[in-house]
């Protein structure tokens, strides 16, 4: 077997995104993508996890092994997909604490970035300020308990935080091909905007859901009345 053709689609296929038109439907479809989470978060959250740990494992894996057989590539690929789909599924089953404390984390670490502070920080770690380790690790914290107590509602605030991420990062991909001189926290802005938009979206439908079925389950009663 040789993979000499999936090599050479695979390199088109990342040259495709360099060029006006992949740029634009990359970016549309992470648009939609985002979109998508941003609304329907708590109904596509695990699938959706599941197919992007799926391709995101087996095309990364594959496009590391260029050196070993193309048979060792395929298998093990598809393998390590298979294997980080379940990971991400049992993730979003049993382990949202672990989800919670990072999503958390990463959106305290984006705001402390978007943020510049002019006072030279108390004590460092590694460089970086210690304030920032202490909060970061407090709002992860926070993420993992919230996560464990309010595990629907914290469902659907962490789709909602995925879907605003991707839509900042479809703002930040466009201002960058663009030349747009954008400051940092007009991304964290887009990010926390589309993230309130999202919960209050999904908080509408599930109400919805929730009146159609107390509805529905009316219509029963009656009807096994009669």
């Amino acid at each position: 077997m040789n993979c000499t053709d999936l090599d050479i689609a695979f390199d088109h296929g990342i040259s495709a995104i360099n060029t006006d038109v992949g740029f634009w439907a990359a970016v549309g479809t992470l648009a939609i993508a985002s979109f998508t989470v941003l609304c329907f978060g708590q109904r596509v959250a695990r699938p959706l996890a599941g197919v992007l740990a799926f391709v995101g494992a087996t095309l990364g894996l594959f496009w590391l092994m260029d050196s070993v057989a193309c048979e060792v590539r395929i298998v093990v690929s598809l393998v390590a997909g298979v294997m980080a789909a379940t990971v991400a599924l049992c993730l979003l089953k049993g382990g949202m604490f672990i989800l919670g404390g990072a999503a958390f984390g990463t959106v305290v670490h984006f705001t402390y970035e978007a943020i510049d502070f002019p006072h030279k920080p108390p004590f460092e770690i590694m460089g970086r300020s210690g304030v920032y380790f202490l909060t970061v690790g407090a709002a992860s914290v926070i993420g993992a308990v919230t996560s464990v107590c309010f595990k629907k509602h914290f469902m659907r605030i962490t789709t909602s935080l995925i879907g605003g991420g991707g839509i900042a990062l479809v703002l930040y991909l466009c201002s960058n091909r663009n030349n747009w001189d954008l400051a940092s926290v007009v991304y964290l802005s887009v990010l926390i905007a589309s993230a309130l938009m999202g919960m209050f979206i999904q908080r509408c439908l599930s109400s919805r859901s929730r009146a159609e079925a107390r509805r529905n389950d009316s219509r029963n009663d009656a009807h096994h009345a009669v």
